[in-house]
């Protein structure tokens, strides 16, 4: 009976909660793990990649029964300290329902970033930091320019193996949002024309240098604009390197540099969320390989283009003084009886507590 009562409870709990609060991580987390000999310093926040191929640092969601995931926030925002160096860094996501056969899903995070928005699609298990750096990784059968050993002593110091300075992770929680129409014009460049009345880009050649988009200013700050969104009317043809390119604007303390997302054949939608404010969106035609020499000229159907950018009706604070009570842990476990909103949480353990229905996160 006590089973089902607590099902019964915990069911309760995830129809009735919704969180409008970041969930911030840090390096002191009790749930941080590191993959072989990898190894991080919670005060600096340095991580040192002492492993290829293998997971670097990150957080293990699994024994929470109630994973953190895109039923609650949009996407998980990295913050650097100084800008990245790592070769080939990923960001990987184990999901709770993600297929065995295909593995972690990633993203690469190019090298000088200093943010970066991982989107979410499921709920997360784990989330971790891998180098998977093909080209340049220490090897204890690295040469010098005459050919002897460069460590000869079979030992690499730890300053030769790639690291950064991480300043923060976040989950982002769902807030309120409205689309805001790109504005279209007739657009031609080298690679590509693009008809606004028709909403079809043509694509005509490979050019890694021309691109059609758009262009602000002033720039798109990411405090009011989350992203950018893309609805295709027939899926996205067989196409190799067909890319949408995100430009960040240079800052006073970052200089201005390009990501970007592949958009593979037979998407329907494309979707994009900015790390720093925006100056330039384009779409590019980088098929280096000439895979799409015998299909050009190739069209692209979109249905809908626009910003994502945060609802005029902001967030809903919660009143802490608005009566007694009952705090449970995430195990239906009751902890306080009738207390004061106010003092819930006071000298509660990390973790994630039930106050009053709804679900909050204890960090500190």
């Amino acid at each position: 009976m006590k089973k089902i009562l607590l099902s019964l409870l915990l069911a309760f709990v995830c129809v009735q909660v919704y969180s409008a609060v970041d969930l911030p991580l840090s390096l002191s987390d009790d749930n941080v793990f590191t993959g072989g000999n990898s190894t991080f310093d919670p005060a600096t926040g340095v991580i040192t990649f002492g492993d290829n191929y293998s997971p670097g640092v990150g957080w293990d969601f699994s024994s929470l029964m109630n994973l953190p995931g895109n039923n609650e926030y949009y996407a998980v925002k990295f913050v650097f300290a100084e800008e990245d160096t790592v070769n080939m860094l990923e960001i990987k996501i184990q999901y709770a329902n993600q297929d065995p056969a295909k593995g972690d899903f990633y993203m690469g995070v190019p090298k000088e970033s200093t943010a970066f928005l991982v989107p979410l699609t499921d709920d997360v298990v784990k989330i971790y930091l891998q180098s998977s750096n093909w080209q340049n990784f220490p090897s204890l059968n690295d040469t010098l320019a005459n050919g002897s050993l460069k460590y000869p002593d079979g030992i690499i110091p730890m300053e030769d193996y790639p690291h950064l300075k991480l300043k923060s992770v976040t989950f982002l929680a769902i807030v309120p949002t409205e689309k805001e129409e790109l504005p279209l014009t007739d657009q031609s460049a080298n690679s590509m024309d693009f008809n606004a009345e028709q909403k079809i880009l043509t694509l005509k050649t490979t050019d890694w240098w021309s691109n059609i988009g758009w262009t602000f200013d002033p720039v798109l700050n990411d405090d009011e604009y989350l992203g950018v969104g893309f609805t295709f009317a027939q899926p996205v043809p067989d196409l190799h390197n067909f890319n949408l390119i995100i430009h960040y604007a240079a800052t006073m303390e970052f200089n201005a540099m390009e990501v970007g997302i592949n958009i593979p054949a037979g998407a329907t939608s494309s979707l994009f969320y900015f790390a720093r404010p925006v100056d330039q969106v384009n779409f590019m035609m980088q098929d280096w390989e000439g895979y799409n020499n015998a299909n050009y000229p190739t069209d692209v159907y979109f249905d809908e283009m626009y910003l994502i950018k945060k609802g005029g009706a902001g967030l809903k604070n919660i009143n802490v003084n608005t009566g007694p009570v009952d705090v449970y842990t995430i195990l239906g476990v009751k902890v306080r009886s009738h207390v004061e909103q106010a003092d819930a949480l006071k000298g509660l353990e990390k973790g994630i507590y039930i106050v009053g229905g709804k679900k909050v996160f204890v960090t500190k």
